[in-house]
């Protein structure tokens, strides 16, 4: 690894621990809503959440506000490692693959995603199982990602542990598809503020990239994340469940044929609720990060 790509890496970790912090309460409310498919088997606590703000209020009024922080732990782990990994394997990738492939970024991205995907997915997994548990329905000592782990190991084994791996899989595509396009705009940027491409660009232009990168993004792969939350839903293995989502076919299958097309869509708000400030926070402190990062660098190579 050398050194440029250890850098990505540092500022990408960093980046993506402060944007976790800041956005697992929102987070927490979309996996909800996304777990819910109409049947009374799957409602939480035996409530049903119609909305992002009605959630937040049952939520804080049957659970405290502790419920929404359920998974932070594997979430911030998760979060720090896999937007490390990205960003180092995504610059690292580049050095790789020759300037004139035309879809360099995207096949750079794409990598990165795959790899980050696969090392992070049981983190994930036991961050979306913690998140779906009713607080006041288990002890305290229930919550932590230790003990999930054990339960996960000792009822399913070592393969429970990728479980939703094929939609998390394809949902590097938003990952891939965000830094494909806002690769094309901050080179937009560049050209149209007269700064050259090495220079940091202005907040205000790095924002408008985030923006439209990410909700691109989003908007495309918001089926792909309802059906890895339905997958890895721990009720998929409960008796009193009639309804299962154990593939990404079958799944895709059943959402359509019981909830029509809006079923896909489930949690699409509160999900650009939290991914787009997320977005902005792990962008911004990155570019901000890793351009300080190679300031200092090349500050004590000429002292």
């Amino acid at each position: 690894m050398n050194l440029d790509t250890l850098i990505h890496a540092v500022s990408g970790t960093a980046a993506g621990a402060l944007s976790t912090i800041v956005t697992h309460p929102v987070d927490s409310i979309k996996t909800r809503l996304q777990a819910q498919d109409g049947t009374s088997a799957r409602r939480i606590g035996n409530m049903a959440y119609s909305s992002t703000v009605q959630a937040f209020r049952v939520i804080i009024q049957k659970e405290g506000v502790m419920a929404l922080y359920q998974g932070m732990a594997p979430a911030l782990i998760g979060g720090a490692s896999a937007w490390g990994l990205y960003f180092g394997g995504y610059n690292y990738m580049k050095t790789v693959i020759p300037a004139d492939f035309a879809p360099r970024n995207f096949a750079s991205a794409t990598a990165a995603g795959v790899f980050g995907t696969v090392v992070t997915c049981p983190i994930w997994l036991i961050k979306t199982r913690l998140q779906l548990y009713v607080r006041e329905e288990r002890q305290a000592e229930c919550f932590t990602l230790r003990s999930e782990l054990r339960s996960i190991l000792q009822e399913e084994g070592p393969r429970g542990l990728f479980k939703g791996i094929g939609p998390q899989l394809w949902l590097v595509l938003n990952p891939a598809l965000q830094l494909t396009v806002y690769e094309k705009c901050k080179a937009w940027a560049h050209a149209f503020s007269g700064k050259d491409p090495g220079q940091k660009l202005d907040d205000a232009y790095l924002t408008a990239c985030v923006i439209v990168s990410k909700t691109a993004a989003t908007v495309i792969t918001t089926p792909l994340s309802v059906i890895k939350v339905r997958m890895q839903d721990p009720r998929n293995t409960a008796a009193s469940t009639d309804v299962k989502y154990r593939t990404i076919w079958q799944s895709a299958q059943t959402i359509y044929s019981r909830e029509g097309p809006r079923g896909f869509f489930r949690g699409a708000i509160p999900s650009l609720m939290r991914v787009m400030p997320g977005s902005l926070v792990t962008f911004l402190s990155y570019e901000t990060i890793s351009h300080n990062l190679k300031k200092r660098l090349q500050n004590s190579r000429t002292s």
